[in-house]
């Protein structure tokens, strides 16, 4: 990564303040008490995560200037594992980076465009039997 923020294949990696840290903190232990939870739920067959500004899954912290885990990164971390991850990025490079991010995974889609419209057009991979829709929103 140059000084520019900018890895090798030029996908832009944001620099983020103190409040996204605490945001980010946040999304890791709410994902982690999530998951914990309906991984247990005999009556749910499976969960995903949706992440509509995935960006490169890491970023480059104002405060310390160390290179820091996105909430794609977070949340492939998370254990047990949801069973589909959907990221999705306006921009291509971004998405390359997810892709990378996410290699050897089948249960990783990775979207590029706006995230109005691909919601609005369902995510191909949610199944559509027993579904329910809980919310992390990333603002």
């Amino acid at each position: 990564m140059n000084s520019s923020g900018a890895s090798m294949d030029d996908a832009r990696i944001d620099r983020v303040g103190f409040w996204t840290e605490i945001k980010l903190d946040i999304i890791r232990q709410y994902s982690m008490a999530y998951a914990s939870i309906l991984g247990k739920q005999s009556s749910i067959k499976g969960f995903g995560y949706i992440d509509g500004f995935a960006g490169t899954g890491t970023h480059l912290s104002r405060t310390t200037g160390e290179t820091i885990k996105g909430s794609p990164a977070i949340a492939l971390d998370v254990q047990p594992e949801f069973s589909h991850y959907h990221f999705i990025d306006m921009d291509g490079k971004r998405g390359n980076a997810l892709r990378r991010l996410a290699k050897g995974r089948e249960n990783v889609t990775v979207y590029e465009g706006d995230c109005n419209t691909i919601l609005l057009k369902g995510c191909t991979n949610i199944p559509s039997h027993d579904f329910r829709l809980d919310s992390i929103f990333d603002v």
